[in-house]
């Protein structure tokens, strides 16, 4: 008969701390640019996309915009923003978040230009999202009242220092 012994042993650091700094640094890069980049967290089949797509026609000509859309497998949601705005697919081939090696390959393969939003359509999913910084300066789980407003609210707060979040 064979006993198992368990024993805990602290290690006392944060086993997420390189991908933190690497996520602070290219958040840091982004706010010396202007560009406010905006996570976007919600369910699947809740509207990501659409909410994303009435953005970027909305505001077409008005803000410089970019789109990195997370997907396990298919491209269709890049396909319908890419008449707007510049769009990268990223597909994990199965993984249920995005991390942050991924965001960066995506970027840059984005044209460089001067972005003042950044949006990142997270995959459909409220758990695992969660506990991965992907350098975004704002995180939202979203109703989609008062999407635009928000946005621009956030937008001027972040690029007026004089003003307090």
């Amino acid at each position: 008969m064979s006993s198992t012994v368990e024993k805990t042993i602290p290690i006392n650091q944060d086993v997420q701390a390189g991908k933190k700094k690497e996520a602070a640094e290219l958040r840091a890069a982004m706010g010396l640019r202007g560009t406010l980049v905006v996570n976007l967290v919600s369910s699947p089949g809740s509207g990501k996309t659409s909410l994303l797509e009435a953005t970027v026609r909305f505001w077409d000509g008005k803000h410089r915009m970019a789109v990195l859309v997370g997907d396990i497998a298919t491209d269709r949601d890049a396909q319908r923003l890419a008449p707007w705005v510049p769009v990268q697919q990223l597909t994990t081939g199965g993984a249920c978040h995005l991390e942050l090696e991924l965001v960066k390959r995506g970027l840059a393969m984005l044209p460089d230009a001067d972005f003042e939003f950044f949006f990142i359509e997270n995959i459909g999913n409220l758990v695992c999202p969660a506990s991965h910084d992907l350098a975004e300066h704002v995180r939202v789980v979203y109703g989609i009242e008062a999407w635009c407003q928000w946005l621009e609210l956030q937008r001027a707060a972040y690029t007026d220092p004089k003003r307090v979040f």
